[in-house]
């Protein structure tokens, strides 16, 4: 809070000097986003009876959870309440409900009253008309009817069923639908819907992952919740301010639409009330602080700058009356801060003001010296005194976390004191050379076999570690790669040919065609796991952390989008020095399949317990995909090729084979704002499993089923 209230104390010195010394000061740092939102414009405002808001968000869909829809519903309807509308708000709605709900919202409006209806889930687009997916909506293949689905002529029919002169908002934050389609793709930016007579119709343009520092809810969302209180801005020009800021927050590579055809000023927010335009801004007053919500009062126009300056009589009591108003609004605004900065700035508005006794309480007591936290009790440790050999590069961190600062890396083959065993963790204590103690996971480990009475015992080797540039790790198997300890662990391929695609698959499976992979190369022997990603994170190499309670470390981390990977590898490449990077297509569809021409790499038939996916005989679970070393191995040692998560691939979306390279390398020609995803995920069944399975999707956005594995180049 301590950054937006420093906004608003410079904001109220500003005020305070314009409005009493009458001496206009400009905004400096807010000029450029002024020149781009345009100043507020003068209209006829439309006098609002009563609002009427649905909210809707949709999340649990058949092909995976929506993220962010539900928080972003809720959010949203909480904004509105605050805006003097009468919200009704539903979650995961079937289509019935949603449509009666539609007409309820139509028929409650009465003439002059102002409609708001937002959506927070999926769209298809049907022969070109944008349809909102209730979760039991039943999506085929794309293009082909959606039966449950409720088309946008839908919506606007049950809104407009009062005079044309009642204002009519439909907000729409939505992503596609990953359809199951014969053209695996989906438009993702569908054609902007021409807003009929009295409605504004916004639409994000697909784009749902956060990006907002601090907010868990989409860009979309947050920023038209920062700007939907904006007092006296007509609600078009709110809409262009929600589109330059996303257009900001996104690097410029996301822009959301809207039409409008209100046939005068509507306003959603002004000081005065909900609706009303009365009112303009005060010199001084900065137009981003208004933007964001926060409004204090008009300070009292006197030419003085202090109360005790201002001559008897002549107006004094009202401009009292106007001081104490701002005095009190500023002191509710920061009286919550924990900065004692904030409290300090008060002071030297209001030296003497009513709060400044509290306020000078509060400084006292966030300026005095906090009593020290007690030191978090260490884990708690069952004994034990053994001699473990290292059966892999293995790391010796401060305490039983990947997160965990590592102390120093042991090579394989040496052996290890082990002192304790972390009670209900896969952790060992350890005894190091300076006489400490320090930590690592059991699964590096393996007990050494009794020594026999021929042999003597020979002394532990405590701590003897060389510098990690005289031991670089080995490979931990034949014909396998661990560049690093917490690197994934790679399986060299041949180099080769294969028939690529399937000519009776999904039309973006075909043409298929001969691919000759000329070089051998390395690819990841699983899935990037859970706990490799958090490696990358503790080391500050990664910025984003996923949400992934119900998953295991041993899972195979998702909802990653594919500029997110991009990080991971940019610090594998800069740990390890070799050329980490995701594999072409062709690679990865060369090794799913293992040499083999069928469907899967076993077989023309989907078989229980080779593939982790929905309804195929492995214990599939809803929430989480399962370990990656779950499934078997294909021919070439490679898990979880078939089901698991979606991976990403370095080639750009292209709907068909037609122009793909026949070399093995990536496509860069095509659809580049989105990327190609390979052999399917937990929540889907067997017609996404098999090796020639393709998937579009945006490369910037974060879906819940989408993860990746590994590529590097041999030397």
């Amino acid at each position: 809070m301590g950054r937006r209230v420093c906004i608003v104390i410079a904001a109220t010195m500003l005020l305070l000097l314009a409005g009493w010394l009458a001496v206009p000061i400009p905004s400096k740092a807010f000029a450029k986003d002024l020149a781009a939102l345009g100043s507020a414009k003068s209209g006829s405002p439309i006098q609002v009876s009563r609002r009427h808001a649905l909210v809707v968000g949709a999340s649990r869909y058949a092909a995976g959870e929506l993220a962010h829809a539900l928080d972003d519903a809720r959010a949203m309807a909480r904004k509105l309440e605050s805006l003097g509308f009468q919200v009704r708000t539903l979650e995961d709605v079937g289509s019935g409900d949603l449509g009666q709900a539609l007409d309820a919202l139509g028929d409650r409006a009465a003439d002059g009253d102002l409609v708001f209806f937002y959506f927070a889930g999926h769209t298809v687009t049907v022969r070109d008309q944008l349809m909102l997916v209730p979760i039991d909506a039943e999506v085929g293949l794309e293009g082909d009817p959606v039966p449950g689905a409720i088309a946008m002529d839908r919506v606007i029919q049950a809104l407009d069923r009062t005079r044309n002169d009642t204002p009519k908002l439909v907000v729409l934050d939505t992503s596609p639908y990953p359809v199951r389609s014969r053209y695996r793709g989906i438009q993702v930016a569908p054609r902007p819907a021409k807003a009929p007579a009295s409605f504004l119709i916004a639409h994000s343009n697909g784009l749902t992952s956060s990006g907002i520092a601090g907010s868990d809810l989409s860009v979309f969302t947050q920023e038209l919740l920062n700007f939907i209180a904006t007092p006296d801005r007509r609600a078009e020009d709110v809409f262009e301010m929600v589109r330059v800021a996303v257009s900001e927050a996104t690097s410029h590579t996301h822009a959301p639409w809207h039409s409008s055809s209100l046939p005068d000023d509507v306003y959603l927010a002004s000081p005065g009330g909900a609706g009303r335009a009365d009112a303009a801004l005060e010199p001084g007053q900065d137009a981003r602080l208004l933007n964001r919500g926060i409004h204090l009062p008009t300070p009292p126009e006197a030419p003085h700058a202090r109360l005790e300056d201002r001559p008897p009589g002549g107006g004094g009591t009202a401009q009292a009356s106007g001081r104490s108003a701002f005095e009190g609004e500023l002191w509710n605004v920061i009286k919550e801060s924990g900065n004692p900065a904030d409290f300090e700035a008060y002071l030297e508005v209001f030296p003497n003001g009513q709060y400044a006794k509290e306020a000078k309480q509060r400084i006292s007591i966030l300026r005095s010296p906090q009593p020290a936290k007690p030191a978090p009790a260490g884990p708690e440790i069952e004994p034990m005194q053994a001699e473990y050999d290292v059966v892999v590069a293995a790391n010796l961190r401060e305490g039983p976390s990947l997160a965990a600062s590592i102390l120093e890396t042991v090579p394989k083959g040496e052996r290890l004191l082990v002192t304790g065993r972390v009670v209900g963790q896969n952790w060992y204590q350890v005894r190091i050379g300076n006489g400490g103690t320090a930590y690592v996971s059991s699964n590096l480990l393996r007990a050494r076999p009794a020594a026999t009475p021929k042999e003597p015992k020979a002394a532990p080797k405590v701590a003897v570690i060389p510098p990690r540039e005289a031991a670089p790790p080995a490979a931990v198997s034949d014909g396998e790669i661990r560049d690093c300890p917490e690197c994934p662990v790679l399986v060299r391929l041949p180099a080769g040919s294969f028939r690529m695609g399937s000519e009776k698959g999904d039309v973006s499976e075909q043409p298929a065609h001969a691919v000759q992979i000329a070089k051998p190369f390395a690819l990841g022997k699983y899935e990037v796991t859970i706990a490799e990603w958090k490696a990358c994170a503790a080391a500050k190499g990664c910025t984003y952390i996923p949400d992934l309670k119900d998953a295991p470390d041993t899972a195979p981390v998702h909802k990653l989008s594919w500029r997110d990977i991009q990080q991971y590898l940019a610090w594998l490449k800069k740990v390890t020095g070799q050329s980490y990077r995701l594999p072409s297509e062709a690679e990865w569809e060369y090794a799913a399949r293992g040499g083999s021409e069928r469907k899967y790499w076993w077989g023309n038939r989907m078989a229980a317990g080779m593939a982790d996916c929905k309804a195929c005989g492995s214990g599939w679970s809803f929430k989480a995909p399962a370990s990656v070393t779950a499934g078997k191995p294909n021919s070439f040692g490679l898990h979880g090729m078939s089901g698991g998560v979606w991976e990403w691939t370095d080639d750009c979306w292209n709907p068909d084979y037609e122009r793909a390279p026949r070399d093995g390398s990536a496509s860069q020609q095509g659809e580049c704002s989105a990327r190609a995803l390979r052999g399917g995920s937990w929540r889907n069944d067997e017609t996404y499993a098999h090796s020639a399975s393709r998937l579009r999707y945006d490369f910037d956005v974060r879906y819940t089923t989408n993860g990746f594995r590994v590529a590097r180049d041999l030397r």
